[in-house]
């Protein structure tokens, strides 16, 4: 029976499937295995996040399915970036393929069928449980149920956790390891673990290890810094292309991360801008995802010819060119890395038009890989054995390895024993895969504990099949304590399968894998051959064309001893075979490689995409001492045809020839390993909350490093190898925190902060009674608006420091809206300005007449602009231009920008009213920055129905839209195409689709630079006084001041010691083009209270207190009494003088019964605060 699945979406697979069972046993069949031949749709294939979900629900269904060939030969069906190199979605079925033991139940919640899911693993033998899972954006929880009732972790009350992250690269972009974004000892509460991931990606999928573990439970570490910025989010410069995943400008259609991918930097001028944050000083790798299709045409062998393009790199000015090699389609992405050494803070980073037209650019990834200054750092990783997969290959069904924690000294969470009961060559032993970024000699360094005298062998490259192809070997001496024990070999760029096995007991910790620097390589150009063949050029190098019939190239290579070489291939290749609707038929070609005129072997080399993209593929030789003579050619004996149709075959003949050739490197596959000195690799990791890094990757015993510290709050402990070093710790400026360390030995860093206390100073600092009666007048309450954004010394003579009150008055402070009021020692007060009975007042004059009569507009980021505010009197009240946004709109070209007004009305009669739009026009320039004008109005009419806001929300008709143009000038010959869809309900809400187009190619300024003091530093009894404005640089050099305005109203209790986050932002002009910037003011609280409140009693109409000071403090004792509403009813007040350590105990008398009384102590001169009020 075939399944025929109507739609590649994982929710109709699941349906197909049952509606199969079910039909068969309706019919009483027998239930045959499914087998899908082709599962996943195009844009799923190569993505991670969603190959997991697939993998899961194939898993649950209990089926069988292949992946699909929708895109390219030869690349695992978009899982391969190269040969032997994988890509993001490789690592999933890695992972997939390495879970062993027992499959587990996954349920989901709060998620769809193709949301978030996983499929999990439980094996004894391993002692570990793993749960791959993805799908998501942002936040999710995975809970392990009942973990504590399996053998492993019975009755456990904590264990360890290992989260790693595989991100989508592009289908041509290389992955060489996942990446560690959180590790640590949870707790298990009720027999089950809880993990919170955090800024998760849709495409990137997670892999959970879980162990067992001695250590305490701790927050967990996370990984090094990292962050996404997508292309379409960049800073456009030119005319440029718009590509949607869903609705590409060509098929076959391909997965890009956020949807968009921008192209159309075709000519001078042309370019985007990323505009990136770094927290820390460091070596950053850039990874640009990128898609280049130029000269790729998949149906026309004849006219096929891919082509390299280069765009210039710009970092903060400094000019570079960016290579983008050929991706076969500008949709089918690769990811090209470059690195930078960027300080903490702001950077821009522009891909900008170099003479090539072509290419589109779909994100940036930012990684921190080391410090600042220092190269990349080299290969040094630990491979810990019971971390590897338990081999039970060919017709072994069970592994006998096991993990054990008897043996002391082991690392990580056990080690692995029985190595020797089944060996590697009957499908038993251990297997690591190591994945490096460049071929060469490694060092495996193997730590070993036994008591037996006997071998380790090592393997390479063995199969799931074959299992002989043996390495080296190494003698295991007994001894009762752990040993290392080490080889020199060669491993070829990419994946590289290491076995291992022993022939005595012995238990296995860990695999030590570093970059060797021994390097007997012989390097050969390809053009320095003998032999007869052509050359050609590309670029700055020269290589050796395709060769066919009798054409050859020989090399003379000189080898110190007989044994196995490996050669490295350096070959390109951009042949096409054929066509198809979708598929691009790339070709692979062969050549003949013969040593020393003996027995010659075929290997075929992967299709480079383009003839100046030389990849590179690793062969096997066989040398003897001294000279050796390797020649290469195409022996025309694999004959392929092509054409005809499925029922026809094919007649053409393929013709053979070589790939193009430029380098070979011929290394020893293994030499004599030494144990020798080398430079220590500092590890650093850190808990989230703040930021580590160094000045140096490595460095050797004795020598020093200095080690940085960022918290976002405090810096709660700094380890060394497990040792707390907390104390050294200086800090000049209270962000940066450091220290100076010794090195001896691999140095493991890993430092725990503490997060900063969100807050904002906006509510003053010192508190204060609240709303005042006099003379039948209400009065706002003293201070509500201290430290806003208006330097109000210009009209009334106060300074920042000290009180005033006022009313809003569209934002523009005035004298008689801005005194400072005094609070007499008999309690009356002065300086008050009453509150407009009527309500707020607005720039047009109209007043607030109902509680919930006025507009609030929003974006689509959720930012809201205050709409004046509208008469009760609606029908007379037409829209003619006044009512407009209050403040600038932030428009960018080619965006979209969704605004929804709200009108709120408290007459529930409302409810289903139908309303009448009045006839108007809207003002255009409400709607463009400043200097721009409008040369038309947006003119409107109709009618309709739409939901209430008030009460129960129901549909009560339908809509009416109007679509409305106008031009837009900026008065230098600039035009900006406005399009408005609008509808209107008066009392409801109204919603505006706008866009907005750039007729020219020169953008407004972008913003480049914003600088306010990074920490404030206070004592508890010190006043705050934070900056009220910024500095900020243009992209075009220009310099200014801007207001700060700090958001979060809540106010914080600063008489706790603590560091604190104020945030704000500063609003730009309108003639920068750009959104508000937002910025984060640290203030650090030190120190304890100058004084305490005590012994505080209420008696009837007297109350009763005692005042202890911690130092000198002449102030005056503020006694305030309130009604239940919180309206301020009395005050009374006394001066005291206190010397440090002295008490003073207080009476108040009050006439009448009191009810709520709060207590204030300030300073005399300043009205700073000396302790917290207390209220009784």
């Amino acid at each position: 029976m075939e399944l025929f699945l109507n739609n590649l979406n994982i929710n109709n697979t699941n349906n197909s499937i049952q509606r199969y069972r079910s039909a068969a046993r309706d019919a009483g069949v027998e239930e045959k295995q499914v087998v899908i031949n082709e599962y996943a749709d195009f844009a799923d294939c190569g993505v991670p996040g969603r190959l997991v979900n697939w993998i899961a629900r194939l898993e649950d269904n209990q089926v069988y399915g292949c992946l699909p060939f929708w895109h390219q030969a030869n690349n695992l069906n978009d899982l391969a970036a190269n040969a032997n190199q994988g890509n993001g979605a490789w690592w999933v079925y890695k992972w997939y393929g390495d879970m062993s033991g027992k499959t587990l139940g996954v349920e989901q919640s709060n998620t769809s069928v193709e949301g978030f899911y996983g499929v999990a693993s439980y094996d004894k033998n391993k002692r570990s449980a793993s749960v791959l899972c993805g799908g998501t954006d942002g936040e999710a929880i995975v809970k392990l149920d009942n973990i504590s009732s399996t053998s492993v972790f019975k009755d456990a009350d904590k264990v360890h956790i290992k989260v790693e992250a595989s991100y989508f690269s592009g289908y041509h972009g290389a992955v060489y390891a996942p990446e560690t974004v959180m590790e640590g000892v949870f707790p298990v509460n009720n027999g089950s673990v809880t993990i919170n991931l955090e800024d998760m990606l849709f495409s990137a999928a997670y892999n959970i290890t879980i162990t067992e573990t001695t250590e305490d439970v701790s927050e967990p570490a996370v990984g090094a810094f990292r962050s996404e910025y997508e292309a379409e989010n960049a800073t456009p410069y030119g005319s440029l292309i718009i590509d949607n995943q869903d609705t590409p400008l060509e098929e076959p259609r391909y997965f890009c991360s956020g949807g968009v991918r921008i192209g159309g930097i075709d000519q001078s001028g042309d370019g985007i801008e990323y505009n990136i944050d770094v927290p820390v000083d460091g070596h950053y790798r850039l990874d640009f995802l990128y898609g280049n299709g130029v000269g790729s045409t998949r149906n026309n062998a004849n006219t096929h010819s891919p082509k390299n393009i280069t765009q210039k790199l710009v970092i903060d000015g400094a000019e570079s060119e960016l290579l983008l090699p050929n991706t076969l389609f500008y949709s089918m992405e690769g990811m090209v890395p470059q690195y930078a050494d960027l300080k903490a803070g702001h950077h821009k980073i522009a891909l900008m038009y170099n003479g090539e037209a072509g290419g589109f650019h779909d994100a940036l990834y930012v990684s921190y890989t080391g410090a600042y200054g220092e190269e990349y750092p080299e290969f040094d990783k630990i491979y810990e054995a019971e971390s590897a997969d338990f081999n039970a290959l060919g017709e072994t069904k069970e592994s006998f390895a096991v993990t054990e924690t008897a043996i002391d000294g082991y690392s990580s969470n056990g080690y692995v024993t029985r190595l020797n009961l089944l060996p590697v060559t009957s499908g038993g032993g251990i297997r690591w895969i190591v994945d490096v970024e460049e071929s060469g000699l490694y060092d495996l360094e193997f730590k070993v504990n036994s008591a037996n005298t006997g071998k380790l062998n090592v393997y390479i490259d063995n199969t799931n099949l074959t299992f002989d192809n043996f390495a080296v070997n190494m003698d295991i001496k007994p001894n009762n304590d752990w040993q290392k024990y080490g080889a020199t070999l060669f491993l070829r760029q990419g994946i590289n399968i290491v076995d291992i096995d022993t022939d005595c007991e012995a238990a296995v910790d860990y695999m030590h894998v570093i970059r060797s620097d021994s390097n007997p390589a012989v390097v050969v150009e390809a053009e320095d051959a003998q032999g007869k063949f052509e050359t050609a050029i590309s670029g700055d190098a020269t290589y050796v064309k395709e060769m066919r019939g009798d054409e050859y190239l020989e090399m003379t290579v000189n080898a110190k001893q007989d044994g196995l070489y490996k050669m490295q291939v350096f070959q390109s290749n951009d042949d096409l075979c054929g066509t198809h609707s979708y598929n691009i038929k790339i070709i692979d070609r062969y050549a003949t490689v013969e040593v020393n005129g003996e027995q010659s072997t075929r290997y075929f080399f992967p299709n480079s995409f383009s003839d100046d993209t030389f990849l590179e593929r690793t062969v096997p030789i066989e040398l003897k001492a001294g000279e050796n003579k390797i020649r290469i050619y195409n022996d025309d004996s694999w004959h392929v045809k092509w054409g005809g149709t499925t029922s026809t075959p094919g007649t053409n003949e393929l013709v053979n020839y070589t790939p193009n050739f430029d380098k070979f490197i011929i290394t020893p596959a293994s030499i004599q390993w030494e144990a020798k000195e080398r430079a220590n690799t500092i590890f650093l990791s850190s808990t989230k909350n703040g930021y580590i890094y160094c000045d140096k990757n490595t460095a050797y015993n004795g020598e020093t490093a200095t080690v940085y510290l960022v918290p976002d709050g405090e810096v709660k402990s700094l380890t060394l190898n497990g040792k707390n070093i907390t104390q050294p710790l200086s800090t000049e400026d209270y962000i940066i925190y450091k220290t100076e360390i010794e090195i001896n030995g691999d140095t493991n860093l890993y430092a725990e902060f503490t997060p900063a206390i969100e807050g904002d100073f906006d509510k003053p600092i010192i508190e204060n009674p609240g709303t005042v009666v006099i003379d039948g007048k209400k009065y706002k309450k003293i201070g509500e608006n201290l430290f806003k954004n208006h330097n109000f010394a210009d009209y009334s003579g106060a300074d920042m420091d000290q009180w005033y009150v006022g009313v809003n008055n569209g934002g523009h402070p005035t004298a008689e809206n801005y005194q400072i009021p005094k609070i007499n020692p008999d309690g009356s007060v002065e300086n008050l300005v009453p509150i407009a009975e009527s309500g707020l007042l607005t720039t047009g004059g109209y007043e607030k007449t109902g509680e919930d009569t006025f507009y609030y507009g929003k974006d689509k980021a959720g930012r809201t602009y205050l709409v004046e505010q509208l008469s009760s009197d609606w029908q007379n009240c037409a829209w003619n231009g006044a009512h407009s946004l209050l403040g600038f709109i932030p428009i960018k070209p080619n965006k979209n920008y969704y605004f929804q007004f709200e009108a709120f009305s408290s007459k529930k009669s409302n409810k289903n009213t139908k309303a009448s739009v009045r006839y108007g026009a809207i003002n255009m320039e409400n709607f463009v920055p400043k200097n721009y004008t409008a040369s038309g109005t947006l003119n409107f009419s109709g009618t309709g129905y739409m939901t209430c806001k008030n009460g129960d929300e129901q549909n009560i008709g339908g809509n009416s839209w109007e679509t409305y143009d106008a031009l837009i000038n900026s008065g230098d010959g600039d035009y900006f195409l406005f399009n408005a869809y609008w509808l209107h309900m008066a009392h409801y809400m109204c919603f505006g689709d706008f866009q907005l187009y750039e007729l020219s190619d020169t953008p407004m300024v972008n913003v480049s630079e914003l600088k306010n003091p990074a920490a404030l530093v206070l004592n508890l009894n010190d006043k705050l006084s934070l900056a009220d404005k910024a500095s900020i640089v243009a992209d075009d050099g220009e310099t200014s001041e801007l207001p700060i305005t700090w958001l979060n109203a809540n106010g914080v209790d600063i008489t706790t010691p603590g560091v604190y986050v104020v945030t704000g932002y500063v609003s730009l002009p309108d003639d920068y083009y750009s959104d508000n910037v937002y910025v984060k003011q640290k203030v650090i609280v030190k120190g304890i209270p100058a004084a305490e409140i005590t012994k505080t009693s209420k008696d009837g109409n007297k109350v009763g207190f005692c005042v202890n000071v911690n130092s000198n403090c002449s102030g005056v004792l503020y006694v305030a009494v309130k009604d239940d509403d919180g309206k301020l009813l009395n005050v009374k007040s006394k001066e005291i003088e206190l010397q440090t350590g002295e008490t003073y105990d207080a009476e108040f008398e009050f006439a009448g019964e009191l009810n709520t009384v709060e207590i204030f102590f300030w300073e005399k001169d300043t009205m700073r605060p000396f302790c917290h009020k207390v209220t009784i």
